[in-house]
């Protein structure tokens, strides 16, 4: 009688310990499954997160017209880009200057040759030449 209620605590401490092991191993398993999924999301949230470029340029209507059908096509074409336009006119150079000093510049901007020095100088802008290399090196791979 002894010997058959030990059995029964051992049985009993068997399966305790089996289900403690089933909860574990659920617990890990769902962690690894959670960290995935998570970071599944976050990539696809950065990849729909919508682009904002600001463009600054100058023109009469006839290039302001221009530049708008193909700000149009663009963003028709690349659906997570957004572009602002900016048409400064006469006052380009001043609009320019003033968007750098406030820290705001535009993503994108027509750059006469009389203002390239002055940028250079002041670090304003610089070669885009080794980022245009690495984007094709990466392509390549792809």
């Amino acid at each position: 009688m002894a010997d058959s209620r030990r059995d029964r605590i051992m049985g009993i401490a068997r399966l305790f310990r089996f289900l403690l092991s089933l909860t574990a191993i659920a617990i890990v398993v769902w962690s690894f499954y959670d960290v995935g999924r998570r970071i599944v999301v976050s990539h696809r949230a950065q990849e729909a997160r919508p682009i904002t470029l600001t463009v600054l340029h100058w023109g009469d209507q006839d290039e302001d017209r221009i530049v708008q059908t193909l700000v149009q096509k663009f963003m028709s074409e690349n659906p997570t880009v957004r572009i602002d336009r900016i048409n400064a006119g006469g006052e380009f150079a001043s609009k320019l200057k003033t968007m750098m000093a406030a820290g705001t510049p535009p993503d994108l901007f027509y750059l006469s040759p009389d203002l390239l020095p002055e940028f250079a100088s002041l670090h304003l802008i610089a070669p885009l030449n080794d980022r245009f290399d690495k984007e094709a090196d990466r392509k390549s791979v792809v």
